[in-house]
């Protein structure tokens, strides 16, 4: 079952619910004043077709030039 995530607009709170997709629509009382909360949309799940990867994930950005010394790992045997 997908986690949805729902605000109190009174108290502030996030809640998450699972619940079957043919119940996301209806109501959710907040736990604490008993509000109706507002379902947060979420765009975690991101899904792509076979083939080429994303644009981002084929070349990621560096902030630092490539084999910059504060990037690269601790040599062997240094444990700072």
């Amino acid at each position: 079952m997908p986690l949805y995530c729902y605000t109190c607009p009174v108290c502030g709170i996030e809640i998450e619910e699972r619940r079957p997709v043919e119940r996301i629509d209806e109501p959710l009382n907040c736990p604490l004043c008993g509000a109706l909360c507002t379902r947060q949309v979420n765009f975690a799940a991101t899904f792509f077709t076979r083939g080429a990867p994303p644009p981002e994930a084929a070349a990621p950005q560096r902030a630092h030039p490539r084999n910059c010394p504060c990037c690269l790992p601790p040599p062997k045997g240094d444990r700072s």
